[in-house]
């Protein structure tokens, strides 16, 4: 029994042993041994358990002793092992007891080393990745101040620009009124000098024709056949020897036969103060103290491209005359006894009706064919460009001469006037812009047009049809004029059917209605240049819009 104790006993420390130490464990191997020897007889089945339990234990062992094989291989640090633990020889009681701390001790510097060595690294890891996570603020911050400099800087050079350019736009505003100021001051600068040089030239003409005995064109003297003849013949004479060179008028004796014959028809009254002439054509030419003016019928214009439909009594006294007209349209003309109009009117296939005048309100009975309505205005005020106001044919664009047929009179009128007031006072007229067609040259003592001259007034006769197509309703003025070679009455005569031959080619080459013309001759009362001799600019053909200067009472009556 006592050797079975023997071997429970060392059974049961032996596992503890094993676990402490190494050498401690052989040892309770050797005693577990002898301890097994002495109760061989008496264990029995526990020998075999015993056995069994024993190649556990060994196996154990040797695994033990593998794990530890790399750890005594390589020692770290202290002093090499005993020679007992070198050659293997386990240790007993107290020496056995004593080597367990010494081996602590010494795992405790192995275990401590590898911590020492790896938290400074971690630690100068640390502090490297620190490092680096504020250099990269530094630069990210660096980045972002010079992106905040850059973004000011570019803000204030805006601003500057910006301010330099206000005050560039109001350097130059500035300039362009002061411009403006100093052009408007040239301009009227400019217009008071031509009117003064108008003035000058107008008052040097008076005196010249003062000083040869000629009369001033506003208080003409008698009709003097005599002297008119030979102020034609001398005229008719200068021209065959000129012969038409440079801008001299052209010869031609068929012409000059055929308004020779003319003036030799003619035929002289005398109405009081008055001398009436009236020419072959029903034209009637009236000479007083005052002024000299003629008067025609502008029916025969009409009955060129259209017959006179009807003609009627009215129960006033007056007719009514009906003619055809452009495209199908009437013409409606209201005339007293002496073929003076008083009133016409167009009515469309449409049946819209166009009033061009109407005069009927200041009729009297007592107007004959010589009635002259006397408008003594002063000069108007031209505050526009003297070229806009008079605008030369040849040098004009065609929106030029738009703009001058188009505009308004160039000062405000007290009142509207009739149609006989307008043309046969030009004071009335200048309040109206013209046009020269300084282009038709005409042949010495001929009113005809030269069929190659006709392409000449397509741009005027495009201009009217423009202002046309915007009011139908319009009234153009085909106004004439001469130099003053030759005698008054044969310069006025001459001017007016000029006028005339104008507006029909106006109307049988470009077809504006020959119902929206009127014409009116003004010799030589109206020079231009102030020259007693030839002068090709003032051997002239205007176009005005008369439309605004006339009387539109009772335009809405019925006719």
């Amino acid at each position: 029994m006592t050797a079975i104790r023997a071997f429970l006993a060392s059974f049961l420390l032996a596992p503890l042993a094993i676990a402490t130490d190494p050498d401690a464990s052989r040892a309770g191997t050797i005693a577990h041994e002898q301890a097994g020897a002495r109760a061989g007889n008496d264990a029995g089945p526990l020998l075999q358990l015993a056995q069994k339990i024993d190649a556990v234990k060994e196996d154990n062992k040797r695994k033990g002793k593998g794990k530890n094989k790399g750890k005594e291989a390589k020692p770290k640090g202290g002093s090499p092992p005993s020679g007992d633990k070198a050659e293997g020889k386990p240790r007993k009681g107290k020496d056995a007891q004593k080597s367990k701390p010494q081996a602590r001790k010494q795992k405790e510097p192995e275990q401590n080393q590898p911590k020492d060595q790896v938290q400074p690294q971690k630690q100068d890891a640390e502090r490297a990745r620190r490092k680096d996570l504020d250099e990269r603020r530094r630069e990210l911050q660096q980045t972002k101040d010079n992106a905040r400099k850059q973004k000011q800087l570019e803000a204030q050079q805006a601003k500057e620009n910006a301010l330099k350019a206000r005050k560039d736009a109001e350097a130059a505003k500035q300039k362009a009124i002061q411009d403006k100021r100093d052009a408007d001051a040239a301009r009227l600068k400019a217009i008071k000098d031509k009117q003064e040089a108008d003035a000058a030239r107008q008052k040097a003409l008076q005196d010249q024709k003062g000083k040869d005995g000629r009369a001033s064109p506003r208080r003409p003297g008698k009709f003097d056949r005599a002297k008119a003849d030979q102020e034609f013949e001398r005229a008719r004479k200068d021209a065959q020897r000129k012969g038409g060179s440079g801008r001299d008028e052209t010869f031609k004796a068929s012409k000059a036969t055929k308004f020779e014959t003319l003036r030799r028809e003619r035929k002289v009254r005398e109405a009081g103060s008055r001398d009436i002439i009236v020419e072959p054509d029903k034209r009637v030419i009236v000479r007083d103290d005052k002024r000299l003016f003629i008067r025609h019928d502008d029916g025969e214009r009409f009955r060129r491209k259209g017959k006179e439909v009807r003609r009627e009594r009215r129960k006033d006294g007056t007719w009514m005359v009906i003619t055809a007209s452009l495209a199908g349209a009437l013409i409606y003309s209201i005339l007293d006894d002496n073929d003076r109009v008083l009133r016409r009117s167009r009515r469309d296939r449409d049946g819209h009706e166009y009033v061009f005048f109407d005069d009927r309100r200041s009729y009297r009975d007592h107007y004959g064919p010589e009635h002259y309505s006397y408008i003594d205005l002063p000069p108007p005020i031209v505050r526009i460009p003297r070229d806009r106001y008079i605008v030369e044919y040849d040098r004009a664009s065609p929106d030029d001469l738009f703009e001058a047929l188009n505009a308004p009179p160039i000062e405000a009128l007290d009142r509207g006037y009739t149609l006989d007031e307008v043309r046969q006072n030009y004071s009335v007229l200048e309040r109206m812009r013209r046009v020269d067609l300084n282009v038709i040259n005409f042949e010495f003592a001929s009113w005809d047009v030269a069929p190659e001259e006709y392409s000449k007034l397509d741009r005027i006769a495009h201009a009217m049809q423009r202002v046309l197509d915007r009011s139908p309703g319009e009234l153009f003025l085909i106004e004439g004029h001469t130099d003053a070679v030759g005698s008054e009455i044969d310069n006025l005569s001459l001017s007016d059917r000029r006028a005339e031959a104008v507006a029909i080619i106006l109307t049988d080459e470009f077809g504006i209605p020959p119902e929206n013309l009127t014409t009116q001759g003004y010799g030589e009362e109206y020079l231009k240049e102030p020259t007693e001799g030839p002068s090709w600019v003032n051997r002239r053909v205007g176009v005005r819009r008369v439309t605004p200067l006339l009387s539109r009472e009772g335009w809405d009556d019925a006719g």
